[in-house]
């Protein structure tokens, strides 16, 4: 499945708008992340928390622009997806090979049409992870999911990354049920690192409110 099949619902935000309208935007497309271009040409991502407490009779400036994040409209969705969980994003901006920004997709409709594209008729979730290949076994990972009663839907494994000379697996898979936190455990105690959860509802870092309080409860 690739990305061009999947609608772009979200414009762009442009240099020299309003914050008030640019703040706006982001009210009425229900998203954290919209993309900032200047004629029609891709300049970055801005936060809605980048921009929250300014001045809004101020105007957008290439200043406030926090990322430089796309996907290529021919790229796979599994590739999207990696990106839109190594960032954090709520949407992720498209763009052809001139630079041009063609629209974005909010993360939601992202996970809806690959429910929809695999025709996965049952309450479930898929996640995103990543390992280091001294880490990684499949069939590790498969047992640890099936110690929990649960099932794997599909799986794709999707590119090698050189961290700190490090090969990292990055990877997605779609369970049969709810992601727990008992499996998020599981894998942490394995060095598997969940990065992102996503249901057709809702997508999370997974069980990062309660990891934030034990940050704070240790002053950390």
């Amino acid at each position: 499945m690739y990305i061009h099949n999947i609608p772009r619902t979200l414009q762009s935000v442009k240099i020299g708008d309003k914050l008030s309208n640019v703040k706006n935007a982001f009210l009425n497309y229900g998203v954290e992340h919209l993309a900032v271009t200047n004629k029609d040409k891709y300049l970055g991502i801005l936060s809605i928390d980048r921009i929250d407490t300014y001045d809004e009779s101020k105007n957008l400036s290439i200043a406030d622009i926090e990322l430089n994040v796309y996907a290529g409209v021919d790229d796979p969705i599994f590739k999207v997806w990696i990106l839109i969980a190594r960032h954090r994003l709520s949407s992720i901006p498209i763009i052809n090979n001139q630079n041009e920004y063609l629209g974005s997709i909010r993360t939601l409709d992202l996970i809806k049409s690959y429910e929809e594209e695999y025709n996965f008729v049952k309450q479930g979730s898929t996640f995103v992870f990543a390992v280091t290949r001294i880490n990684y076994s499949m069939s590790r990972m498969i047992n640890i999911i099936e110690e929990h009663h649960i099932g794997i839907d599909h799986y794709f494994i999707l590119q090698e990354e050189n961290q700190e000379n490090q090969e990292i697996l990055e990877g997605v898979i779609r369970l049969n049920a709810l992601f727990t936190e008992q499996l998020n455990n599981d894998f942490h105690r394995h060095n598997i690192e969940i990065k992102m959860v996503y249901s057709v509802d809702n997508f999370y870092e997974p069980f990062k409110d309660r990891y934030d309080e034990l940050m704070h409860y240790l002053n950390v």
